[in-house]
């Protein structure tokens, strides 16, 4: 057994007291001074010229600025300027666990659900590198990516609350029971986890992401008409009544749900056996391809947090 930390890689505002108990092996908290230490260490290390630890002690906004005079350029333009935050408000945060087993090949059980649970709930918190003593796993290999874009284009920070707290921890303890029960639904789950989180628009994350989708749903065809295609569109009809919120089909204009899955479906095929892709022609329906991954990674986050609190509806739909 062990303890350590993961990094949360976020750049967020937390509006409610902590520590916050996410189990009784994880707690949501501010780093001690060493483990900040740690943190700018592997912060300058991924980030290269960048300081990284920048959206985790500034605050940026856009402002637009106006030339006073004539130049050769525009006359209007906007820059990010920033502010130090005042050590009180910095946005460091830890998941420390203890007693945590490490396993060949996947690390940390408890820490690697919290990663992939952290992105189905209220409450997206990016978990990057895990420290004991020492940098010992990344969590992945986007890290770089992630860190050099997070909060530095003036947008507004997410400002998470003991309700979103609550809701990633309803989602944590949930889904970790499942690992001994359940344990395709956990699979499922974290293939979707590995599918970067920013969208790619590429074919590898469509393929993916039905990866994910099968998984979840699907068994090997009986039948000619039992194919893949068919079982997505039959079960997604029938999981879709015991969503909390329907699934949101308006990015596709006034094409059913039916029609959506039947050419998402097509899209997948024409993917992974080299048809042509056109989204002027036969699968004008679907948009582009943000539209599809955008759709797509929006149902898997909401089928897979159904298959967290409702795992044998998900056993008994992938049976039939």
């Amino acid at each position: 057994m062990a303890k350590g930390f993961a990094f949360i890689g976020s750049a967020v505002d937390i509006d409610c007291e902590l520590p916050f108990e996410i189990s009784n092996e994880i707690t949501l908290r501010r780093p001690t001074t060493a483990e900040r230490k740690t943190i700018k260490k592997y912060l300058k290390h991924v980030g290269g010229p960048r300081n990284n630890y920048h959206p985790f002690e500034r605050t940026f906004r856009a402002v637009t600025k106006r030339s006073k005079g004539k130049l050769n350029g525009p006359e209007e333009w906007t820059t990010i300027d920033s502010t130090a935050l005042p050590r009180s408000r910095w946005r460091y945060l830890v998941a420390a666990f203890k007693d945590c087993a490490f396993k060949f090949g996947n690390g940390c059980e408890e820490i690697n659900v919290l990663r992939a649970v952290s992105r189905l709930g209220r409450c997206p918190l990016r978990l990057t590198p895990l420290f004991v003593k020492e940098l010992i796993w990344t969590g992945g290999v986007s890290d770089y990516e992630y860190l050099n874009g997070a909060a530095v284009d003036g947008e507004d920070l997410p400002v998470f609350t003991a309700e979103h707290l609550r809701d990633l921890r309803h989602c944590y303890l949930a889904a970790a029971k499942l690992i001994a029960t359940h344990p395709d639904i956990v699979r499922s789950m974290r293939m979707f986890n590995d599918v970067p989180e920013r969208l790619l628009l590429s074919e590898l994350a469509v393929l993916g992401l039905f990866a994910v989708l099968e998984s979840l749903l699907t068994h090997n065809p009986r039948g000619e008409y039992d194919s893949i295609g068919h079982q997505i569109q039959k079960k997604i009809a029938l999981v879709s009544k015991r969503l909390p919120k329907s699934l949101d089909y308006t990015c596709f204009g006034s094409a059913t749900s039916e029609t959506v899955w039947k050419k998402l479906y097509e899209l997948r095929s024409r993917i992974a056996h080299g048809g042509q892709i056109d989204f002027e022609q036969s699968l004008n329906v679907l948009g582009d391809a943000y539209t599809v991954e955008s759709f797509l990674r929006m149902a898997l986050s909401a089928l897979i947090r159904r298959a967290i609190d409702e795992p044998d509806l998900f056993v008994d739909l992938r049976a039939v």
